[in-house]
């Protein structure tokens, strides 16, 4: 039986990249790792220091997450009533992102081979009716909160259509 890179190997199983032989048959690439934790850092960098509108807000009308980034943005500064008047559920979201993003840091750091690991046993904890729980009230609670917007693509779509007929 042949490896699936047995073209690239020198016959011992190992692949030569530059100085370092790495295991043909290896998960963890630190360059690749590497790579992406440094785009993903820049990325949070860029939406955090500035004003990016939300796709379904733009698309008119608000998500069961509304909100979740002014009211980090209060609770990093300490105002915990602000952040809850941003979003009543943030607590639950901010969980929710945090065990995804320590399971994708777990990955970047080479500590488990698949990306959604711990995310998954610590979202897999959470009993599905609570979970919809939140969301439906958390879309509710937006909607009565923010509204619509009025100058969202899909609402004008949907107007024109409407006003057409």
């Amino acid at each position: 039986m042949s490896s699936n890179f047995s073209h690239v190997t020198n016959g011992s199983g190992l692949v030569k990249r530059g100085w370092s032989r790495l295991k043909a048959n290896s998960n963890y690439q630190p360059q690749k790792r590497l790579l992406t934790l440094t785009l993903l850092s820049g990325t949070g960098f860029a939406i955090a220091n500035s004003q990016l509108a939300c796709p379904i807000w733009k698309a008119g009308c608000a998500c069961p997450t509304c909100g979740i980034t002014r009211a980090t943005q209060a609770l990093l500064v300490g105002d915990v009533q602000q952040a809850f008047f941003y979003q009543a559920f943030f607590p639950y979201w901010l969980f929710i992102a945090f065990a995804i993003g320590l399971s994708f840091l777990a990955y970047v750091m080479g500590i488990t081979q698949h990306a959604d690991a711990w995310g998954k046993k610590v979202l897999d904890r959470i009993p599905p009716p609570l979970h919809y729980c939140v969301w439906i009230l958390s879309l509710f609670i937006n909607w009565y909160r923010y509204g619509m917007n009025s100058e969202g693509w899909f609402l004008q779509f949907i107007w024109s259509i409407s006003t057409s007929s």
